[in-house]
Formats: C-alpha cells, sequence, structure tokens
C-alpha cells in the first residue's frame, strides 16, 4: 500500500466552519477600549486597555515590565497610538 505523502506544512483541521469562528470574533469590536503604544525601552508595540474605573488606561512592556500609565483627560484626543519612554 503507497501511502500518499503530505508537506509537512499542510495541516488539515476538521471544524473551522463554526460559526463563531476566531477570525470573526478577532474582527469585531471587544467592547473594551485600547490604545496602541510602541515601548520605546524594548521597541515592542503593544496594546494598553482602559483600567476598569475609566480614568486611566494602564499596561506594561512585554519584555521588560515597565509600566505605562495614561490619565483619560476631560478633552481627550483622537490619537489612537503613542510611544513610551
Amino acid at each position: 500500500m503507497i501511502m500518499e505523502q503530505i508537506p509537512a506544512y499542510q495541516l488539515d483541521i476538521e471544524g473551522l466552519e463554526e460559526k463563531d469562528s476566531l477570525r470573526e470574533r478577532l474582527a469585531q469590536p471587544s467592547g473594551r477600549p485600547w490604545v496602541g503604544i510602541l515601548f520605546e525601552c524594548c521597541a515592542v508595540y503593544s496594546r494598553v486597555y482602559r483600567h476598569m474605573n475609566a480614568k486611566a488606561y494602564r499596561g506594561v512592556c512585554p519584555r521588560c515590565g515597565m509600566s505605562v500609565t495614561l490619565r483619560v483627560g476631560p478633552e481627550g484626543t483622537n490619537s489612537r497610538f503613542f510611544s513610551a519612554g
């Protein structure tokens, strides 16, 4: 019996056509506000989510752990991307 050779990079997974697929969930907004931060300390980009009290966005660099806090001001900003030292 000769088995058909399947390339190592090919992967068949059944059931990926579910109604609530990962791609659909990622395409929809999560409802939790976020801003993008470029952590210049490690040249890493990350999302920083608004704290539950809605007064600040708080996050940490995923590599070195440097923390960042962005206060929510009365006048706000339209910017969604920032840099942190």
